[in-house]
């Protein structure tokens, strides 16, 4: 057996949605892990405008991501059942859960390759 190194780096692993965003310009594209395109009219624009900002001066990328939706509230990432539900909701501006509502979740993507 190799010994371990002296260091090494351990990464949490979220149970949420992998997603590959493709920026081409003012346009995003949406793509499942399986290649399924989501095209530019779909639930994930909610996260548009925080693409658009963290994507300054890049007119083409691609995004490799993890969806996840925080509870600001309870200070805990949401299980992977709400992420759709988070979207959709957050979406049509409806309410998608008694114990959270709009201001309580947020909405997070995080890209791990790029």
């Amino acid at each position: 057996t190799t010994p371990l190194p002296n260091s090494f780096v351990i990464e949490t692993k979220f149970d949420g949605e992998r997603v590959q965003l493709h920026k081409d310009g003012s346009q995003i594209y949406y793509y499942s892990r399986n290649n399924l395109e989501h095209g530019v009219a779909d639930y994930y624009n909610e996260l548009n405008p925080a693409v658009m900002a963290q994507t300054t001066g890049h007119d083409r990328i691609v995004l490799d991501a993890e969806l996840v939706i925080w509870n600001k509230v309870h200070k805990v990432f949401e299980p992977f059942g709400t992420i759709r539900s988070t979207f959709l909701a957050a979406h049509t501006g409806a309410s998608w859960d008694t114990e959270m509502n709009y201001d309580s979740g947020e909405l997070t993507a995080g890209a791990y390759d790029t």
